[in-house]
């Protein structure tokens, strides 16, 4: 089990292409501002990953933006032909962004 608390800039992993995650656990907050520019998909656990396997995962932290534009996912921002089997969120999103989801952004 991986378990990350704290307080983030921004989301934690970059799952990248044909991953694993399993059983990770976030509890802390990710605060992430238009000025921060390149990272547009946040995730309470994985900021963005392609055809991957995220499995028991939870999101406590909360999570705050300010860009307009971006994908913000209480598991995952962006979703490419991922896996996700029994992740919960539990954490406050916090955006002006109109992609927003509990699990992943549409």
């Amino acid at each position: 089990m991986f378990v990350l608390s704290g307080n983030l800039l921004f989301a934690q992993f970059s799952g990248g292409s044909k991953a694993q995650i399993k059983s990770c656990i976030n509890t802390g907050s990710i605060i992430h501002t238009a000025v921060d520019m390149g990272y547009n998909q946040i995730g309470g656990i994985i900021g963005t990953s392609t055809n991957s396997i995220i499995e028991n995962c939870i999101n406590y932290g909360t999570i705050i933006t300010n860009g307009d534009n971006y994908r913000i996912g209480g598991i995952i921002g962006a979703d490419n032909n991922n896996q996700i089997q029994n992740c919960i969120n539990v954490g406050i999103i916090i955006s002006t962004s109109e992609r927003i989801g509990g699990i992943v952004s549409p």
